[in-house]
């Protein structure tokens, strides 16, 4: 079984900082783009997976790993 992965569209930013977005799920082309990007040393950061926390859960890049914050 394989990972849903989601893309990340930024509707809101504050001084640079993501404050609002909507998510659903990538199409492959989507992820091949990413990683496309990525290889070329430009993630576009905005194929991401959650993962659960206590008080909040985070969000990371799926293709590079970077942190992207709390959610």
């Amino acid at each position: 079984m394989s990972e849903t992965l989601y893309i990340e569209i930024v509707t809101e930013r504050i001084g640079g900082v993501v404050s609002a977005s909507t998510c659903r799920p990538a199409t492959p082309e989507e992820v091949d783009y990413a990683r496309w990007q990525h290889e070329l040393g430009r993630c576009p950061c905005t194929i991401i997976r959650d993962e659960a926390g206590w008080m909040y859960d985070y969000r990371s890049c799926a293709i590079c790993g970077k942190g992207l914050g709390a959610i």
